[in-house]
């Protein structure tokens, strides 16, 4: 939550390939394919002859800019948690800078974003348990959120417009798992809160509990 920063979240390239202007082409073709393919089936499900058939490309041209499937996923899945934490920091809140609208504005964009991109973000999770790249990532990920939310929780302490006697970083963890399982559980299994208005109204009564915050409906437009 709060102002935007810059993202530890980076896009991995696992080996270093000299690429011409046709090949940066080319390589872009396959990650764009390779998103639709992920979003559509998630990682397990999807195949490199779905992405090269979907890209127009010879089989063969997959293997010039990747190394396997979960290379060509490990980049897609960077480019989406850096599109992720972009699109949930600078919030706009219409000139109010109420904690509970900035909480409010940053909470649904992050799972109307998640919805959008649910199979490729439910990945991760399966996959960092066995393979350390991804859960790399996964960490970094999670640290560079923690730290923005960290640091909006200890600017509204010291306004005087939160409560004082919470540790603001693990408050932002604690907050940051709920929103995630949250997000994971009604998107991906339709379990619990599934619209996304039901759960932004649980999220932001648990945001304003936690944080001492008075308890209204959020003023910001949507």
């Amino acid at each position: 939550m709060g102002r935007a920063q810059q993202s530890n979240v980076t896009s991995p390239s696992a080996v270093l390939r000299p690429r011409t202007k046709r090949s940066e082409r080319t390589r872009a073709a396959l990650m764009q394919e390779a998103r639709t393919v992920f979003s559509r089936t998630g990682f397990h499900d999807a195949k490199i002859a779905d992405i090269v058939e979907g890209a127009n490309l010879a089989h063969g041209t997959f293997y010039t800019h990747f190394d396997s499937k979960e290379e060509i996923f490990l980049a897609v899945l960077g480019d989406v948690l850096e599109e992720s934490f972009a699109v949930t920091g600078g919030v706009d809140t219409g000139g109010s800078t109420a904690p509970i609208d900035r909480i409010d504005v940053a909470s649904r964009r992050y799972l109307e974003f998640y919805a959008s991109n649910a199979r490729v973000l439910a990945s991760i999770d399966q996959l960092a348990t066995g393979d350390e790249r991804f859960a790399s990532l996964r960490r970094k990920t999670r640290r560079a959120y923690i730290d923005r939310t960290a640091a909006a929780i200890g600017r509204w302490q010291g306004q005087g417009l939160a409560d004082q006697n919470v540790d603001a970083e693990q408050l932002a963890a604690a907050l940051g798992a709920m929103a995630e399982r949250m997000a994971y559980l009604g998107c991906v299994f339709h379990d619990g809160p599934t619209d996304i208005d039901e759960m932004l109204a649980v999220s932001n009564h648990v945001w304003a509990s936690a944080l001492g915050l008075e308890q209204r409906t959020p003023t910001t437009t949507r």
